[in-house]
């Protein structure tokens, strides 16, 4: 299984692991199947920034939590190949919102969580349906 970070202006704490990205991909090979991973993100106008996780080798199946400009949306989602996404839980983002959030992404035991620092302490998202497919 693969976890790997998108984003426009991310910083990333996983694993033990400190790492910055600007328009590019940070990737961490072999992630637990259960894990916590927190992440602050920064979006532009029509962008969408966020973490994928639970990821085939390949890279073509998985999860994603991303927050999309565009959409005004926080999404937790099933991905296959390009361009399917099946959204399994979403929250509205509005613009007075803010364009940065730290996500933290909890997952195993069958669930996935995403909560954000800025909402408070309750997952604004969440899905019983996780089966990492890595």
């Amino acid at each position: 299984m693969l976890a790997c970070l998108l984003a426009l202006g991310v910083t990333m704490q996983t694993f033990q692991l400190d790492a910055y990205a600007d328009q590019r991909r940070v990737l961490e090979t072999r992630a637990p199947a259960s894990f916590e991973w927190t992440v602050r993100v920064r979006l532009a106008d029509g962008r969408s920034a966020g973490v994928l996780f639970g990821l085939s080798d390949d890279g073509q199946n998985g999860y994603v939590a991303r927050l999309d400009s565009r959409l005004g949306l926080l999404i937790l989602g099933k991905i296959g190949p390009w361009p399917k996404e099946e959204r399994l839980a979403t929250y509205r983002w509005e613009p007075i919102d803010g364009t940065a959030a730290t996500l933290r992404v909890v997952a195993g035991n069958g669930s996935a969580r995403v909560f954000v620092k800025e909402k408070g302490e309750y997952p604004l998202l969440e899905t019983r349906a996780y089966r990492p497919t890595g």
